[in-house]
């Protein structure tokens, strides 16, 4: 067991990848053939490639789509205590989403009926787009909701992380964190953790593209770390000061962080003025 999950670990983004990939072709591909099969029913006659190129160039697009649907999870987190804030994002995402997922499979479709020497009829754009949007925002959140549990699945065949020394005083600042995850003990050198996040009864350090899922709350972290270097900017969240890029100035009265490492962090406006007090000389 603990070699197939190592194995799963190292090609866990390959693998899912090809898993998505081949099920799409195979949804298409069935797709088709029923498309085919439900004109021949009612007698009209339709060449076959036509059915192909409608499904596979909807699933081609989709399948590009979901690095942009994982970026929008990385920017905004359905995680605890941030989901109805930032599910509003999301459904902004999901119309992106969908209007690139019709622009892009109508220029394939117009390709492949060119080179067919035809000329295919998206019909007419209003009507098509309120369509296609009804059927791409229920694609979009599946995609998003199947990503979020395979991120815990990860987190779970991982492990938990656990701080070795967490008998020792809790309330010692250190620089360095020393962490037991699957038997191992290795070190993380918390200059290169650019944020903590807090969801449920877990909190997860984000480091060097990596993420720690750890059973501990934000309080107790908190006393561990140098508050000269880290500050607490969310109920959900702490930051590294020194990977701050930028702070956004507030949209509909919303502050947000920008990382370094180009992820989003929302910045509460209890916590706005003592951060920038922070980076004044």
């Amino acid at each position: 067991m603990k070699d197939y999950s190592s194995f799963i670990l190292k090609n866990k983004i390959s693998l899912t990848l090809t898993l998505v990939f081949i099920y799409g072709c195979i949804n298409a591909w069935i797709e088709s053939v029923s498309t085919i099969e439900d004109f021949q029913r009612v007698g009209i006659k339709i060449a076959h490639w036509e059915p192909y190129s409608w499904a596979f160039s909807s699933f081609t697009l989709t399948f590009l789509l979901i690095f942009y649907i994982a970026k929008a999870q990385t920017m905004h987190p359905l995680s605890y205590g941030l989901l109805k804030k930032h599910f509003v994002y999301h459904i902004g995402h999901s119309l992106v989403f969908s209007l690139l997922h019709i622009l892009g499979m109508v220029l394939i479709r117009k390709l492949v009926y060119f080179f067919h020497d035809r000329t295919y009829d998206f019909g007419h754009w209003p009507t098509e787009m309120l369509y296609e949007y009804r059927k791409d925002i229920l694609s979009y959140f599946f995609i998003l909701s199947a990503i979020y549990i395979y991120q815990m699945i990860v987190n779970q065949l991982q492990g938990d992380a656990s701080i070795v020394s967490e008998q020792s005083n809790t309330s010692k600042q250190t620089d360095k964190l020393l962490i037991k995850k699957k038997g191992k003990e290795f070190i993380i050198n918390l200059n290169n953790v650019s944020s903590i996040e807090s969801g449920g009864n877990y909190i997860y350090i984000h480091s060097n593209n990596e993420v720690y899922p750890m059973r501990s709350t934000m309080n107790k972290m908190l006393k561990r770390l140098d508050n000269n270097q880290f500050m607490r900017v969310h109920r959900s969240y702490i930051v590294n000061l020194d990977h701050i890029k930028e702070i956004v100035s507030p949209e509909n009265q919303v502050y947000k962080i920008n990382m370094k490492n180009n992820a989003t962090v929302p910045l509460s406006r209890k916590y706005r003025n003592q951060l920038i007090e922070n980076f004044k000389p």
